[in-house]
């Protein structure tokens, strides 16, 4: 469903990431003197004289030195883009794939559908989504649903693994490899209260 670890660390990479962009940048704008109003901690050097001497001073080393840095910080973007969650495409699942007998694919948003009617048709159940991802042999179920207050969840919880989970299983012929459910509780009074497992 979330997961908030993950997602604090980007904020704080984003946040270290930025903080190293600007000083960097700052840095240049000194170096360069487009930044004249911060006293220098020392006193600059002639314009004839080097700055870094040995290998440093050489112009080519320089260079080869920008052309690291941008290749770290292009390396560091598409670092950061990978990180950005999106929901992945899910091909249709192939329940036979024999081309003697013929091959039969199906869309899982259909199966998830069928497993969404069922959950809702279950007591203390105002509402409910199904994402179906994965593949055929190894499918991954998430679960969402609204239970009402007076619902016993430890017996709705396991009406869904013994009875839904178990259905599709069957229906697949394969084992669910990943489960996940959300189940909210839609209280009268007080908004909604979560528990994700």
């Amino acid at each position: 469903m979330s997961n908030r670890a993950t997602g604090v660390n980007r904020f704080w990479l984003c946040v270290l990431g930025l903080i190293l962009v600007a000083s960097g940048a700052i840095g240049v704008a000194i170096a360069t003197g487009w930044i004249r109003w911060i006293p220098a901690p020392v006193e600059f050097p002639a314009v004839d004289s080097t700055v870094l001497p040995g290998p440093v001073g050489d112009q080519s080393v320089v260079l080869i030195m920008i052309g690291v840095g941008l290749l770290i910080m292009l390396a560091g973007i598409a670092w950061l883009v990978r990180q950005v969650p999106r929901s992945g495409s899910v091909k249709p699942f192939r329940l036979h794939d024999d081309p003697a007998d013929g091959i039969t694919t199906v869309d899982p948003a259909v199966i998830g559908d069928a497993v969404r009617g069922q959950l809702e048709s279950f007591r203390g159940v105002a509402a409910a989504t199904v994402r179906l991802r994965g593949s055929v042999r190894h499918p991954e179920l998430t679960i969402k649903i609204t239970a009402d207050e007076r619902a016993d969840l430890a017996e709705l919880l396991e009406r869904v693994r013994t009875k839904a989970v178990a259905d599709l299983e069957l229906a697949l012929d394969a084992t669910v490899t990943r489960l996940a459910i959300q189940v909210e509780i839609d209280r009268v009074r007080g908004g909604v209260a979560e528990i994700r497992m």
